[in-house]
């Protein structure tokens, strides 16, 4: 889409904001985009640049990267794509496999560690926001739409082991991570071995998740503490960015709840 379609119709303050955001995006790196595209994707999928590298990007190891995806599009997957908190760069130091399944955008300060045979697959309409640590061992599973907020780590190991001193016992120090699709992660979290979470789980701002929240939660759980335990049900996250300004439009002027009259549930959560 070209720059006056997009920008058509828009109201001067919108365009401002457009214009900033993408002085604030733009550093693309072309020769490290050029780089991981050929390096790491077949070539019918590197052709078409699926993967752009913005601002400061720290290579260690590549390792292998896939995308599986129906649609490959120019810069669905989209490194060092926002800075507003970070000062460190975006670092990968995969001896693993990294599995993306649609579009997914990381912003600034991300660390991607993969030892070695493990798997990071990572679903569709991703986002990891700035800082976010993750440090995997054997294996993590993100779902599609999943949001991990700044300043979070994702951890499916301890990385040392311990000896029961009445047993004699050792158990294994890493259990792979599963996190249900369209989870919002608040900022801060930690999200530790042996966690599977359900889709529609919301985990407040530093929480402590290491277990399976899979049964007892109710539908749509919203968890919280250290260590995590569910504290509410039945909210979801609105994903919907032109109904999030909507929204804030309305509380401007309102103190009272909003009410959603439509019946079409799904247009209203999922992003657009």
């Amino acid at each position: 889409m070209s720059i006056f379609k997009r920008l058509k119709g828009k109201t001067k303050g919108d365009i401002i904001n457009w214009v900033e955001s993408e002085l604030s995006t733009s550093c693309i790196r072309p020769f490290k985009t050029l780089y991981v595209n050929f390096r790491c994707l077949p070539l019918k999928q590197a052709i078409r640049f699926p993967i752009v590298i913005r601002r400061k990007f720290s290579i260690h190891c590549l390792g292998e990267i896939k995308i599986e995806s129906d649609e490959i599009c120019r810069g669905m997957i989209c490194f060092g794509s926002f800075n507003n908190k970070s000062s460190r760069p975006t670092r990968i130091v995969n001896r693993g496999t990294i599995i993306f399944r649609g579009s997914c955008t990381i912003w600034e300060g991300v660390l991607l560690e993969l030892g070695p045979k493990s798997l990071l697959d990572i679903g569709d309409s991703s986002l990891l926001g700035e800082n976010v640590n993750i440090m995997i061992r054997k294996g993590c599973k993100i779902g599609d739409y999943a949001r991990i907020a700044f300043d979070s780590q994702i951890m499916d190991s301890d990385f040392h082991y311990m000896l029961d001193m009445e047993t004699n016992e050792i158990k294994d120090c890493t259990q792979p991570i599963i996190i249900g699709n369209c989870n919002w992660i608040g900022n801060r979290s930690t999200i530790k071995k042996g966690t599977i979470t359900p889709d529609y789980t919301i985990v407040a701002s530093n929480s402590l998740l290491s277990k399976s929240y899979v049964m007892g939660g109710g539908k749509y759980p919203i968890l919280a503490g250290c260590p995590a335990k569910v504290i509410g049900s039945g909210k979801r996250r609105i994903y919907n960015y032109e109904w999030e300004k909507i929204l804030y439009n309305h509380f401007k002027d309102n103190k009272e709840p909003y009410h959603y009259k439509d019946n079409g549930i799904n247009p209203f959560l999922i992003p657009k």
